[in-house]
């Protein structure tokens, strides 16, 4: 027998830690960050053991649970057709709050929370014990107290826990009997096909979001089939505080059975055969003579199953707890002779200097293998390995198009106890059939060579390019300082003017009208190794703008800009914009409003932050509130808008004072993909105009607002060839997107969310082409690529070179 855990991801801004056991015949996932799917998929991480998936989570925190909505889909998708969900209070709560987007009529979805007491959950393979922490400032050990009583109080009311098991059996319908699963499968089934029929479970009682202000409105409950009551309940069923609880996992694995010794087998007359089977697993057997021989005469002694520890301290104020636990002393947990082979340790900032911590760790035997992971200690290696090999080859192209990932290798402290053993992405403790930690597949990542053979032909492709590049006037006007790569050490700064427009600063001779365009995602669907999901980031001169936030997205910003830019450009954001509510464009959103919450209130009092505005469907508010009542992300401190109250608007309508700080005008447009799909044109108050499709088939009323947009960023799903396909699943092809940007008259056409299936570079066959507003400039985009507006047409210069790179890709 064998079997082992696994470090997934790592203790940085793109990744948490998480922990996979591996058994042949199951897999136990322990937290699952989002972007997990992304990370399994670049190392090469099969999570899918069987018909049954086992998920355990150590708290209701974005941080641990991000990656669940999409895992479940991806899961669903290969096959998995029963998810087993374990943890903390209100963790129903968090999984119903996403009856938004997330149901499918195939899979059983069941979960379980702990109670105070702590039962047992086993099966053929593992005992797992949960042990409940509580935060909570103890007089007894100094220096541990972190509580900020404003993160303790739910301001939302949460839905009861019986409401949410309905809603979770409404989601996915073969969970449980209901009032009618057929029924509720048969409307998601037409809500997906029709922009007539809503989601089954859309709440229609809860508050509407205009632009003056929220109060509740039922005025689309005619919209909700009356078979199905509206789903979210304002009971306040008392539920554990938020963020007051963590849960620790005491695991232990299957006993050993003893070993078969054959000589003294034979020497009893055991013949060979099923007989030794027998006893080798405990049972008696009866020979012909009639003697009976019990497995002690000659099988030698079972061995123990492994004890492991799974332990998330997220502050110092969960300590006290901890070490007056006597259920996790070394004492207890070691009274019966066998030692704890591991302790996992998932740490917040400062617990691993606490003295009463480092005690309570030196309590257990050498012989016990401890794993610590921490943000701030752990280096901010790069985890997603072809990601960031891919954006090293484009770099290798153009310098200031393709920034290389940030990195910085060094530990962040040096105050890590003895006997323990730094986490690195698939850090591996095999416990059976012999206890030992395993690092040889802890990769650091290695920057490619201009050298290696495969990039020979797109780099003879590129480097004509690069020539004529650098002899332009795109070459001629960056300043000899400018960055030709990112920084491989925190400490290492970069000119803010080349990295978009933090606060105050400004660029390009003061150029009010320039844009500097990132996209952080451009696949569609699932995060791939090639591209991400679907977000894409324009910074103007008083702030910036964020349009869909794919699941991953806030890591992709980290990579970017380095740990120092990333925060002052989270605070400079004037808006997100979310599309529509398929889960590929907003489940980055919660991990973004928490890090600006985090950010807003370091700098409390500070009258110069200004609003944060969301703007998205009524589905989104939705979720956010639904969320909010188990999770702090700081809700209270974002401005919303729903975009139905934002359509049908002309450059004389008035703007709402929040928005007008840096916009002349929004308008959000209806198109057509899912129910409350919408693209949106952005006027920014310097004239610039913006236009973002977001998921649609073409639209003419988007290409008439959008008139003369400098920009249009258009969604380009599928090539060609794949018509039929673009019109069943409402997306838009190459040529279509181009036709719209044409019939906007738009000055430039950036392609974007494009199928995961092919890494290939969409098949326009003009980077340039004329139009009725004159000359329309065509780029592909690419994950963390950055482009200024006013130097736009560079990017037909590439396309050629990236081609012949993609091809290699393809090949691969």
């Amino acid at each position: 027998m064998r079997y082992f855990l696994q470090i997934l991801g790592s203790a940085t801004v793109d990744s948490r830690p998480s922990v996979v056991v591996h058994f042949d015949s199951q897999r136990y996932l322990f937290n699952c960050f989002e972007g997990t799917q992304r990370f399994c998929n670049d190392r090469k991480i099969r999570l899918a053991g069987g018909k049954k998936s086992m998920f355990f989570f150590t708290r209701v925190s974005w941080d641990c649970i991000g990656g669940l909505p999409g895992m479940l889909l991806t899961l669903a998708d290969a096959g998995t057709k029963l998810f087993k969900i374990h943890g903390p209070a209100n963790i129903t709560r968090a999984l119903a709050a996403t009856r938004q987007f997330l149901f499918r009529s195939d899979i059983t979805v069941d979960t379980h929370e702990f109670p105070e007491n702590g039962e047992e959950v086993s099966d053929e393979n593992l005992t797992i014990r949960p042990v409940l922490l509580r935060r909570l400032a103890s007089p007894t050990i100094a220096g541990t107290s972190t509580t900020k009583p404003n993160l303790l109080a739910p301001r939302y009311p949460a839905m009861s826990a019986k409401e949410a098991r309905r809603i979770l059996k409404s989601m996915f319908p073969t969970s449980g009997s209901n009032s009618g699963p057929a029924n509720s499968a048969n409307q998601l089934k037409r809500s997906l096909n029709s922009d007539e029929v809503v989601h089954p479970l859309s709440d229609r009682t809860k508050r509407v979001c205009t632009p003056g202000g929220c109060s509740p409105s039922a005025a689309e409950s005619d919209n909700v089939p009356a078979t199905e009551p509206a789903a979210t309940s304002t009971s306040n069923e008392p539920s554990e505080a938020r963020e007051r609880i963590t849960l620790a996992y005491v695991c232990t694995g299957p006993t050993v059975p003893g070993r078969l010794d054959p000589v003294k087998a034979a020497n009893l007359g055991v013949p060979r055969g099923p007989d030794l089977g027998r006893l080798t697993r405990g049972e008696s057997v009866t020979l012909n003579d009639g003697r009976v021989i019990q497995p002690h005469e000659c099988v030698g002694p079972s061995k123990p199953g492994q004890i492991f520890l799974i332990l998330d301290v997220p502050d110092r104020d969960f300590v006290a707890s901890l070490v007056n636990n006597q259920s996790l002393s070394a004492e207890f947990l070691q009274k019966d002779g066998n030692p704890v082979s591991c302790i996992v340790h998932m740490l917040g900032n400062g617990v691993i200097g606490v003295p009463a911590y480092v005690n309570w760790i030196k309590q257990f035997p050498k012989e016990t293998k401890h794993i610590v992971a921490g943000q701030n200690f752990s280096p901010d290696e790069l985890v997603l390995l072809c990601t960031a090999n891919i954006q090293h080859q484009l770099n290798m192209l153009d310098e200031d198009v393709f920034l290389r990932p940030y990195e910085d290798n060094s530990l962040k402290a040096t105050e890590i106890p003895p006997n323990t053993t730094l986490s690195q992405p698939l850090t591996l403790v095999q416990f059976e059939p012999k206890l030992l930690v395993d690092v040889s597949q802890t990769v650091r990542f290695r920057p490619p060579s201009p050298n290696t053979p495969s990039l020979r032909s797109y780099l003879a492709v590129a480097a004509p390019v690069k020539d004529k590049i650098k002899a332009s006037k795109w070459g001629r006007e960056r300043s000899p300082q400018s960055p030709t790569r990112s920084p491989r050490s925190s400490q290492s700064k970069r000119p803010l003017r080349d990295y978009g427009v933090p606060s105050g600063v400004t660029f390009g001779g003061g150029d009010t009208k320039e844009v500097i365009v990132i996209p952080f995602g451009t696949g569609s669907a699932i995060p791939s190794k090639y591209r991400n999901v679907s977000s894409t980031f324009a910074s103007f001169s008083n702030g910036s703008v964020l349009m869909d936030t794919g699941e991953g997205t806030l890591g992709q910003m980290f990579r970017h800009f380095g740990p120092e830019l990333l925060d002052q450009h989270l605070l400079n954001l004037r808006l997100i914009f979310i599309s529509h509510m398929h889960a590929d464009h907003h489940l980055g959103l919660i991990s973004i409003l928490k890090r600006i919450s985090e950010l807003r209130r370091e700098k409390q009092g500070d009258d110069q932050l200004p609003p944060l505005c969301v703007v998205g469907p009524t589905k989104l508010h939705q979720w956010l509130e639904d969320y909010a009542a188990v999770e702090d992300f700081g809700i209270d401190e974002i401005d919303l808008f729903d975009s139905k109250f934002l359509t049908g608007r002309t450059p004389n309508s008035p703007i709402d004072p929040r928005l007008a700080k840096m916009w002349s005008n929004i308008v959000a447009v209806p198109v057509v993909h899912c129910y409350q799909s919408y693209a949106v044109v952005l006027k920014h108050t310097s004239g610039t105009q913006i236009a973002f499709s977001g998921d649609c088939r073409p639209s003419n009323a988007f290409a008439d607002v959008g008139r003369g947009s400098d920009l249009v960023i258009h969604e380009a799903t599928f090539n060609d060839d794949m018509q039929e396909e673009a019109n069943s699943k409402r997306h838009s092809t190459t040529s279509e997107a181009i036709s719209v940007a044409k019939q906007m008259q738009a000055k430039n056409l950036l392609l974007t969310h494009f199928s995961q299936r092919y890494p290939k570079l969409p098949s326009a066959q003009k980077s340039v082409v004329e139009g009725p507003g004159g000359r329309l400039v065509i780029g592909a985009a690419f994950d963390s690529m950055r482009i200024r507006l006013s130097e736009f047409d560079k990017l037909p210069l590439l396309m050629g070179p990236l081609q012949a790179l993609w091809g290699q890709l393809e090949d691969e």
